[in-house]
């Protein structure tokens, strides 16, 4: 009984690795499941005939005929020296012969098809496909074409057949797509089905298919980096450094742009415990030094956009000689400081005790208010009051920042009430924190949507309805009528601190994450640059930086502070001190950074016996 093909292919004997590859992929191709069950397809592509596979002793040429005459389609692997090939050629032939032409695909792997000279050394046809009527002319499909989905045939400048956008040299671009692109073009053509339907649900599936093995791969990645990570403390414990960094190292992706591994926060935790490890003592710069008499800060302190000064408000006057008036206390100086310097640039005396000043987005201002309700704009370089505006509510001010470009001033009053002043015309505007009022915002100041964070569905606060919060882009931090939180730089999420537990919402006011590990009541929370990371301090006398993904403490700096906000680089964090009231300045450098740093302790220095013990062989 003779046995049906799928498909014949046909080439020259140099070409045979093509052969090869294409048997396997057409073996071993699945129809997309959205075309499984269809009566007129077939199951699968199989058996396909490649001769050296299917050919036994006896007459080779009467074998040939008959594989041609049970076989539905001939694919013809086409090339500059399978041209010349009189087997191949005859092959074709036959099948012509058999009334098949229009089952004929030709696979072009390198040089032209239809040369205007049938003798050019590029040619790829040969003669039995060239010499077809113009009506049977057969499309190939060309591995060097980038899988763009066009159906066209690759061909030279002066061919019958003309497709003036495919300009590529005459070797052409293998690659996966465009290898991929070819099979898929083949089978199309073989089913009678769409070439672009094809594709796109080939490549879905492949997608697919891709995107299940990485993450299977990195399931088992990201479980071996907790593992290595997990043994860092013990290690450090034993006094064994030297094991704890390449244990945390090897845990770690080489490259954080472009990782070969997971990143998992238990290993940045381990490197960084390593590092505080070797560095016990922290080199902390504290930037209170020439203020006399000294003061105690008890209100966050803020960073100018480009992260080099810092603006504090209220404060408290320490009395070391019992000389000061009782009315001093409580003082009314906004202060200025050096970020690098660590130096006190400037005092600016006011009339009231403003409870908040910030930078604008520009540079070149500063906004105050305080409890008398007064707003006063600064001129930053002059450093002098330059415009003085009153709203229409006598309710003292708790939060006030700048229009993202810095053309207005938005203040946030106790009893929910937005104020907006224009600073070069003074012109004032008042808005209720209500949808109604808040609907017509965009469309009069389209600029403060900037600085306004929607939120909308269940809130922790105010019940199931679209709450709004005015944010500090800067520094990424709002306050509102019942308490402070923290902002992403993308509006993606909200973190509250509520006792001990840090919630961080999505826009939606969903939860996104629960953190637990602070042992006290959280004071202050912040998100850095990137949102990447989140900072917060509490009463049980620690700061602690978190990856927001995973809730995971990174960082542990046992120091109280009443708040901690990261510098626009987002390398380091500025803090108030509980302790003595000073701003510091403390680094947290980049994990790619501290990656380059230690990476001449990578885990190859590990011993045999080493390397078996933490399973890396």
């Amino acid at each position: 009984m003779n046995k049906e093909y799928f498909a014949f292919i046909s080439y020259q004997r140099e070409d045979e690795e093509w052969a090869k590859w294409l048997a396997h992929e057409l073996e071993h191709y699945h129809l997309p499941l959205s075309l499984n069950g269809r009566e007129d397809l077939p199951h699968d592509l199989r058996p396909i005939f490649r001769d050296v596979d299917e050919l036994s002793a006896g007459n080779l040429p009467q074998q040939i005929h008959q594989a041609l005459e049970n076989a539905k389609h001939l694919i013809v692997i086409c090339s500059p020296r399978s041209a010349k090939s009189p087997w191949v050629n005859k092959e074709i032939e036959e099948f012509v012969s058999m009334g098949k032409t229009d089952k004929i695909f030709p696979f072009i792997i390198e040089g032209l098809a239809m040369c205007k000279d049938s003798e050019d050394p590029l040619e790829c046809f040969p003669p039995s496909l060239r010499n077809l009527p113009k009506d049977d002319e057969r499309l190939g499909a060309n591995v060097n074409e980038n899988g763009h989905g066009s159906n066209i045939l690759r061909t030279c400048d002066d061919c019958p057949i003309k497709e003036d956008h495919l300009k590529d040299d005459k070797k052409g671009d293998i690659n996966e797509k465009g290898r991929d692109a070819a099979v898929v073009k083949i089978i199309a053509g073989m089913l009678g089905l769409s070439f672009d339907t094809l594709w796109q649900r080939y490549e879905r599936e492949k997608a697919e298919e891709e995107r299940k093995i990485k993450e299977q791969r990195d399931n088992l990645l990201k479980v071996q980096s907790r593992f290595w990570a997990s043994k860092v403390h013990e290690l450090i414990g034993m006094g064994d450094h030297k094991t704890a960094r390449l244990l945390a190292l090897a845990a770690l992706p080489q490259n954080m742009q472009t990782p070969q591994r997971p990143y998992v926060a238990e290993a940045e935790e381990a490197l960084r415990y390593t590092i505080d490890s070797m560095n016990p003592v922290e080199k902390v710069q504290s930037i209170l030094r020439n203020d006399v008499p000294r003061v105690e800060i008890i209100q966050p302190a803020f960073l100018s956009p480009n992260g080099k000064t810092i603006i504090s408000t209220y404060s408290t006057a320490i009395d070391y000689t019992n000389e000061l008036p009782s009315d001093y206390s409580k003082e009314s100086i906004i202060r200025i400081w050096g970020c690098r310097s660590g130096e006190l640039m400037k005092k600016l005396n006011t009339k009231t005790t403003h409870s908040y000043a910030t930078f604008s987005p520009n540079g070149k201002y500063i906004v105050s208010a305080g409890w008398d309700s007064i707003v006063y704009i600064w001129d930053r370089k002059r450093y002098r009051i330059i415009k003085t505006f009153k709203g229409g509510e006598d309710i003292p001010i708790i939060f006030i920042v700048f229009s993202k470009d810095s053309s207005h001033v938005v203040a946030l009053s106790y009893v929910d009430i937005l104020q907006i002043w224009e600073i070069e015309t003074g012109n004032y505007h008042k808005i209720n924190l209500n949808d109604e009022e808040m609907s017509n915002l965009g469309n009069v100041y389209p600029d403060i949507w900037d600085v306004i964070y929607r939120e909308r569905g269940e809130n922790v606060f105010q019940g199931n309805k679209t709450c709004y919060y005015l944010w500090d882009s800067i520094n990424r931090i709002a306050n509102t009528p019942n308490g402070q939180i923290t902002i992403s730089s993308d509006f993606a999420f909200r973190a509250v601190a509520r006792n001990d537990v840090i919630v961080i919402y999505k826009n939606d006011g969903s939860i996104f994450k629960t953190i637990k590990g602070h042992n006290g009541r959280i004071r202050f929370v912040s998100f850095s640059p990137t949102g990447s990371k989140l900072v917060s301090t509490s009463d049980d006398g620690t700061i602690k930086i978190w990856d927001v993904d995973s809730g995971i403490c990174v960082k542990t700096i046992n120091e109280s502070s009443y708040s901690a906000i990261f510098t626009p680089d987002g390398e380091k964090i500025v803090t108030i001190s509980s302790e003595t009231g000073s701003i510091q300045i403390r680094n947290f450098a980049p994990l790619q950074q501290l990656i380059d740093e230690f990476s001449k302790y990578r885990y190859g220095q590990l011993t045999s016996e080493e390397r078996k013990k933490y399973y890396f062989d």
